[in-house]
């Protein structure tokens, strides 16, 4: 292992956990830019409240956009830390009566 917790296999980078943490991380951070840009855009473009009104209604999908963005992020960095963690001594231990055939 090198110091900045890179892994590799014959000259190959390997994925580690703190890279999965780093994306996730940027994930939300992107979704919540895209929020916000969808915040300023649908404040500017509010005036006429119509569905014929482009700008507001693309405001509307970025601040849509941006929190989906942001909640995949969340949920894929909840769903990977579970993939992570390691079992139980209980869950793995074998009874010594038992024969494995």
């Amino acid at each position: 292992m090198k110091e900045n917790h890179e892994a590799s296999l014959n000259g190959k980078r390997i994925q580690t956990a703190v890279d999965e943490v780093r994306w996730t991380s940027i994930l939300q951070k992107i979704g919540c830019v895209l929020a916000v840009i969808g915040m300023v855009i649908t404040l500017y473009f509010c005036r006429e409240f119509k569905d014929t009104n482009l700008g507001l209604m693309i405001g509307i999908g970025f601040i849509i956009g941006g929190s989906q963005v942001a909640v995949t992020g969340t949920l894929v960095r909840v769903l990977q830390s579970c993939s992570f963690a390691k079992p139980s001594q209980a869950a793995i231990a074998v009874p010594a009566d038992l024969e494995l055939i």
